[in-house]
């Protein structure tokens, strides 16, 4: 059994009465850490379908630390790239249907990209064209 812990903010629930915020405080915590873990074993379950190999980490990891340290110096909005970023309905809709043909659910894709365009929208990378566009493809 490790003797370490890794690094964490203190835990804000000693500031607050009740358990709603130490639960919040707590479930923040799991999305930023085993919640990117689940993103990135569903990547790799359709990196594997899609026939580049074993559902392998390696060539996944150096495009979450990178998205990680991009968002770590411009913040999330500056941050978010990719075909919601973009407004590329086009890209996003081939991406919807490669979950589709591998057997995965696009339920997670379409959860994110919503966040992703959130994220775009409050860097001001969209026109209201793109935006609706987006979100119609995505609910």
């Amino acid at each position: 059994m490790p003797t370490w812990a890794p690094a964490r903010p203190a835990s804000p629930a000693s500031s607050f009465s009740g358990w709603k915020p130490a639960a919040a405080y707590h479930a923040a915590a799991n999305l930023a850490a085993s919640g990117v873990l689940a993103v990135l074993a569903e990547a790799g379950a359709l990196w594997s379908a899609a026939g580049l190999g074993n559902a392998s980490l390696q060539p996944l990891l150096p495009l979450t630390r990178g998205a990680l340290d991009t968002a770590a110096a411009r913040g999330l909005p500056g941050a978010v790239s990719g075909p919601v970023a973009r407004g590329d309905t086009g890209v996003l809709a081939r991406h919807l249907d490669a979950m589709h043909a591998a057997g995965l659910p696009d339920d997670l894709l379409r959860a994110l990209a919503l966040r992703q365009l959130a994220l775009a929208e409050t860097a001001g990378r969209l026109d209201a064209a793109q935006t609706s566009a987006l979100r119609a493809l995505l609910v």
